[in-house]
Parts: structure tokens; C-alpha cells; sequence
């Protein structure tokens, strides 16, 4: 795996992982000039944001960036949320397999699948289900 840098992916333009850090405070964030994870590591507590705030900020990306430097695909997926886990793939891009399994969509009784694809990050396999 080829080493991250601290502004690679949607992954380190994003706070909202941590815990008190919603959508409006990350607005915020952005508006005082803290747009990366690297802005939090580098810069001070902005005068007119809540320094609580800010120190459960500077520990979640810090957690967060220690558990990319050793793939601890474990410890980032308890920080991350599932809804935010997407924003990991291009870190891991040559470590993971994509799947996607479609089916005719009727009830679960008479469904079944049609196509199987899988992204191994370098090709897509299709496996089409044929009659």
C-alpha cells in the first residue's frame, strides 16, 4: 500500500467522525480556515472556537491518523461511521474487493441473482447469470 498523505481522499476533509463534531460545526471549521486533518494537527485552537471542541477534535483525527499508519482496519472502522466508511476506499483501494450483487428485484421468494461484479482494484470481474 502506498503511503497516504494527510490531504489524499475525502476521508482527511471530513470531522464529522468525531464525537460532538456535527455538520454545522465542521461548516464552521471550514470557515475558520480548518479544512484537513492536517489543519487540526498543524494550527492552534482558533480563538473563537470552544477549545472541549477542539481538544476532542485534535484526539479524534490523531486516532484516527495513528490507526491508518498501521492499517488498523478495526480501530478506524469503530471511529469512522458506516455511513462515512466510503470516504476510506481510496486508502485502501489495493487492499479491498468491491462487490455488488444485483437480482431480479421481485419478492424474496421468486428472486434470484443475475449479476455478480467484483472490483478487485485493478479489474472488474462480472459473473451474468445466464438462463
Amino acid at each position: 500500500m502506498k503511503e497516504f498523505k494527510l490531504t489524499d481522499g475525502a476521508i482527511f476533509n471530513s470531522f464529522t467522525f468525531v464525537k460532538g463534531i456535527g455538520l454545522k460545526t465542521e461548516t464552521v471549521l471550514k470557515e475558520l480556515g480548518i479544512n484537513c486533518w492536517n489543519d487540526v494537527i498543524k494550527k492552534q485552537c482558533p480563538e473563537v472556537f470552544p477549545k472541549k471542541k477542539w481538544h476532542a477534535l485534535w484526539n479524534g483525527v490523531n486516532s484516527a491518523i495513528d490507526a491508518l499508519k498501521v492499517l488498523n482496519i478495526s480501530q478506524l472502522t469503530s471511529l469512522i461511521p458506516k455511513t462515512q466508511h466510503w470516504k476510506m476506499i481510496p486508502n485502501f483501494i489495493d487492499r479491498i474487493a468491491y462487490l455488488d450483487i444485483e437480482t431480479t428485484g421481485l419478492s424474496p421468494r421468486y428472486s434470484h441473482i443475475t449479476t455478480i461484479a467484483v472490483y478487485d482494484g485493478i479489474k472488474v470481474h462480472n459473473f451474468v447469470r445466464s438462463d
